[in-house]
């Protein structure tokens, strides 16, 4: 109630003045809560002013439709699809009581839709899907709700798309023609007369707008692109159509992943950090989350301290890693607490049911700071030990959750095992990290884990080369030359690599042979290197 109150009391303050504060009091709102919470919250009220029953002002509608671009190009997708999807299921609920002559709330909605395309939140899909399905049945609503599309973005639409506006003009024809010209009310001609007229561009720009909406459109317009400067979260517009929505049970909630998604073929997978992004606002909007069901969801995950819970929460409600990191910094933990993040983020990486980049991506951010790598390591010395390892040298945890080698699933191997080769790959944390395994005689689970280590860290070594050569034996040496300072482990990773990854199944033929060649150029760089220190010793 204290949030709704508080965005409430901004809505109440808004206007075109002040629209750019008000929105820095709301991403303030959204870096303090829930990420989900906030966007419920937002939404909900909108709604609730939007699909008023009695005929809005158009200056409220611009105003409102401004705000809410606004919103979605700092905030991201996420937020605008599910305000869209509310706006059309609140569009469907109160059609039929509108056409009964009850309220006036789809034509609020409408002309919602139609700013929220002109200031790019939206693109013509929707916009084209609504009019084709006015255009089903010449009835007055319908025809009134057309004249609302066309008053505030008929010329966008015929210069975005003027393709789809013919096609929508044979089937006004083709409407027409079933009712019969005769049997047309005055305000229907005048409806179909306005779209012929659009459709030859010569649509009076007196029809298309008033001089004060457009007034009050440009000088919006004008205010959203002040925020072009900085670093937005969407700057397309979603192209979502109403099938998309509706067809919820076949292809599910797609928008909630906060992606301008298109089903086109050939799309390619985003970039590492892009897909962290996704993956997290999937999380953070599954099942409609809040504040309480995530609070519930660290006590499933056996968060059983405060710390653990704040941090577990800061994490899953986070947009993307750079949110993160803001949230984990905002908790203000002590040093001795701050060894508890990488913990939650190992967690929370081997508890997905797929390798999910974002905590990776995490990870390497924070692992910047010594003590942090730090804690990464004893969080590595702890899983090895959770699958039977007895490490001699290695510190106590003080973790008092050890998880034991039957909970750990081969997923969750993967998972981690996937994190930590990256960290290793991208110099995030020493390939020393390992010194106290005794490599040739691993526990079975051990041994899986540690390949799929290795080979990711191959891996992702040679993605760093800034040379064309895919094989740049540099960028692999450096990683594991770090073993010279802790020789004692040296045989055995030769031993691991020879027996072991050299001869790696979980990789495809192209990559396995990349990892053959890698493990001979380490093995040869690693008898250097002990036959060097050998000869110190002697």
């Amino acid at each position: 109630m204290r949030l709704k109150r508080q965005i409430q009391g901004l809505f109440n303050r808004l206007s075109e003045a002040n629209i750019l504060s008000i929105l820095k009091e709301i991403e303030a709102i959204y870096q303090n809560n829930p990420r989900g919470y906030v966007n419920n919250t937002l939404v909900d009220l909108l709604i609730g002013m939007l699909s008023d029953p009695t005929a809005l002002l158009d200056t409220f509608l611009n105003l409102h439709a401004g705000f809410i671009a606004a919103i979605y190009k700092v905030i991201g997708p996420d937020f605008g699809a599910q305000i869209v999807e509310r706006i059309v299921a609140e569009f469907d609920q109160h059609y039929q009581p509108n056409k009964d002559g009850h309220g006036k709330q789809t034509s609020n909605l409408t002309s919602v839709v139609a700013e929220l395309y002109t200031y790019q939140v939206i693109g013509s899909n929707i916009v084209f899907d609504y009019i084709r399905v006015f255009l089903d049945e010449l009835t007055e609503i319908n025809t009134e709700l057309l004249l609302r599309i066309v008053k505030a973005a008929g010329p966008q639409l015929r210069q975005d798309d003027p393709t789809s506006l013919k096609d929508i003009v044979v089937l006004l024809q083709k409407s027409v023609a079933k009712v019969g010209q005769s049997n047309l009310p005055v305000r229907t001609k005048f409806m179909i007369e306005t779209i012929n007229d659009l459709k030859n561009n010569k649509m009076k720009t007196g029809i298309a707008s008033s001089a004060l909406s457009r007034e009050h459109t440009t000088r919006m317009k004008k205010q959203l692109g002040t925020l072009n400067s900085r670093n937005l979260k969407a700057t397309e517009p979603l192209r979502v159509g109403l099938k998309d929505i509706k067809d919820t049970e076949k292809r599910g909630k797609w928008w909630l992943v906060g992606a301008s998604w298109r089903n086109e073929p050939g799309n390619e997978e985003p970039e590492e950090e892009k897909q962290a992004a996704r993956t997290t606002a999937q999380i953070d909007n599954e099942d409609d989350d809040s504040e309480v069901d995530l609070v519930q969801l660290a006590r499933e995950h056996r968060m059983n301290t405060d710390i653990r819970r704040a941090i577990f929460i800061s994490i899953m409600s986070a947009s993307d890693f750079k949110d993160a990191q803001i949230r984990l910094n905002k908790l203000n933990l002590k040093k001795a607490q701050e060894a508890e993040i990488p913990r939650v983020i190992v967690h929370c990486a081997g508890a997905e049911k797929t390798y999910n980049p974002y905590y990776t991506v995490l990870a390497r951010k924070i692992c910047s700071d010594h003590k942090t790598r730090k804690s990464f390591q004893f969080a590595l010395w702890d899983i090895f030990k959770g699958l039977g390892e007895k490490q001699d040298g290695a510190d106590e945890s003080d973790d008092e959750e050890d998880e034991a080698s039957s909970d750990t699933s081969l997923r969750k191997l993967v998972n981690q095992g996937t994190l930590y080769g990256t960290l290793i790959g991208r110099k995030a944390m020493p390939i020393t990290s390992l010194k106290n395994l005794n490599f040739p005689y691993l526990q079975p689970k051990t041994k899986t884990f540690v390949e799929v280590l290795l080979v990711t860290t191959i891996l992702e070594a040679l993605k760093t080369s800034k040379s064309k050569d895919k094989r740049d034996e540099r960028v692999v040496r450096e990683v594991f030359v770090e073993v010279d300072q802790a020789p004692e482990m040296i045989a055995g990773l030769q031993f691991f690599l020879k027996k072991t990854v050299s001869k790696t199944e979980i990789v495809d033929k192209s990559e396995k042979e990349t990892v053959r060649w890698a493990c001979k150029s380490i093995m040869d760089m690693l008898t250097r290197i002990l036959a060097t220190t050998t000869m110190q010793e002697d």
